[in-house]
């Protein structure tokens, strides 16, 4: 076809396309099938009218028309099927004159236009007969060579090269245009695809990021929790060490407590037997003597505890320096240590990821695979992640439990004190009764004669 016929056909395709219109159907060639042996007569006899356009009507035909005009897209032929009415037509009934219409294989909604142009067509076996029919009964005949004779006596003909067939050139390029309409919409979905995988990969990134983010503050967040655990920790041993002392201080005023309650009973049966005078006078300054024998005793303890309770403060103290500065110093130096090695293995992370998404932009046909190697990353954080939460629950319940026990350390010093309390005041209601004893009888005096030197220390003055 000419550059202007085929400009307009493919403007008309678009227009179509553009517009949605419901009418046009197609050209003539596009429309019907043909077995081989006829292909050339059909060729011969429709001429070009293959590539006349069909459509509905003619409304539909201007408005395709203006569009080419404003547009300047070629000139196309229209065919409407509302205006053509094909005049009836005598077609001889013979075995060598073969109505050319019933060979073709169409639509009948097409009739009218089939009928228009191969209506009056019919194909002989040979030129001679085809003059015959074409004189006798006023059609057009030709033969499957394409040998034409028309009715006014015209005879045209000559060779026909089968390899230049438009039928086959038509039937090729629906084809191929089926073939490449199919493999564009193919491409604009695999690009709809790629867009789709591009924004899941871009959000994959985006939570990578964000879940390494919430993995460095939680890295940041352990650092006080150490500190304030190894606090808790010192002040427990402080709190343990104090109740160890007050348990001590306990068990030796309960000893005090059984002395005196022993010396309470000697001094009552004492008082219950008869006042005699049983030491001379040299057992009473010996008595005496020893009384102040004691008395330096007594003084010397009251120093040698006085020096032991100022060591043990000092030992004390000694431990808590060693406690709070010189182990939290060490703790200190480890976990600087422990968190510059973990802000190394997150930089070494991180600029994996960086490269393994640069392996992504760069390979679109590995990126389904690119797509799962990053969510089995975005898994793996969110593993981390929830052994992090579980690891800080843990430490939230230790330090509960620590201060559990703290208080309740702090419930039995309470009760320890409020004990020594009691056993202080029941210690001076006893002193008290034994000054209240007054003098001893005589009879006393006989009774603490053997009396071993310890027990007479603890004897009032």
């Amino acid at each position: 076809m000419d550059h202007n016929t085929s400009r307009g056909l493919a403007a008309v395709r678009r227009v179509k396309r553009q517009h949605h219109l419901e009418g046009v159907y197609g050209t003539l060639a596009e429309l019907f099938e043909v077995p081989d042996r006829y292909k050339t007569a059909v060729e011969v006899t429709a001429g070009t009218s293959l590539f006349h356009y069909v459509v509905d009507n003619e409304e539909t035909a201007t408005r395709v028309l203006e569009i080419l005009q404003r547009e300047k897209a070629g000139r196309v032929t229209f065919m409407p099927l509302n205006r053509i009415k094909p005049k009836p037509i005598s077609i001889p009934k013979a075995s060598d004159a073969i109505h050319m219409i019933t060979k073709l294989q169409y639509d009948p909604m097409f009739e009218s236009a089939f009928q228009h142009v191969f209506g009056k067509t019919i194909i002989c076996p040979n030129l001679q007969v085809a003059a015959q029919y074409a004189r006798s009964h006023a059609v057009s005949a030709i033969t499957p060579e394409g040998d034409r004779a028309d009715k006014k006596g015209a005879l045209t003909g000559g060779y026909h090269d089968p390899r230049n067939s438009r039928i086959d050139a038509v039937r090729s390029v629906m084809k191929w245009r089926e073939e490449y309409e199919a493999q564009k919409a193919r491409a604009a979905e695999i690009k709809r695809q790629l867009e789709q995988l591009d924004q899941q990969i871009t959000g994959a990134v985006g939570a990578l990021r964000k879940i390494d983010q919430r993995k460095q503050q939680l890295e940041g967040s352990y650092d006080p929790l150490n500190r304030e655990l190894r606090s808790k920790s010192d002040d427990l041993q402080t709190k343990k060490d104090a109740l160890d002392a007050k348990q001590n201080s306990a068990e030796k005023i309960e000893a005090a407590i059984r002395d005196l309650s022993e010396q309470q009973t000697s001094y009552e049966t004492e008082l219950s037997s008869d006042y005699k005078k049983a030491l001379s006078r040299d057992e009473e300054r010996q008595l005496e003597t020893l009384s102040a024998t004691v008395q330096d005793l007594r003084r010397q303890h009251s120093e040698l505890s006085a020096a032991r309770s100022e060591l043990e403060s000092r030992k004390a103290e000694i431990e808590v320096e060693l406690r709070e500065n010189l182990r939290l110093t060490l703790e200190q130096l480890k976990s600087q240590e422990n968190s510059s090695s973990g802000g190394a293995a997150s930089s070494n992370k991180l600029k994996e990821s960086q490269r393994e998404l640069k392996r992504i932009n760069e390979a679109v046909k590995t990126v389904e695979a690119k797509l799962q190697e990053a969510d089995q990353a975005i898994d793996q954080a969110n593993g981390q992640l929830s052994q992090l939460e579980k690891n800080r629950a843990e430490k939230m319940q230790q330090q509960q439990e620590i201060a559990q026990a703290i208080e309740r350390h702090q419930r039995r010093i309470e009760t320890s004190m409020a004990k020594k309390t009691n056993l202080t005041e029941r210690a001076a209601e006893v002193a008290r009764n034994i000054r209240d004893l007054g003098i001893l009888p005589e009879e006393a005096f006989e009774k603490y004669k053997n009396m071993d030197s310890n027990r007479v220390s603890l004897l009032p003055r």
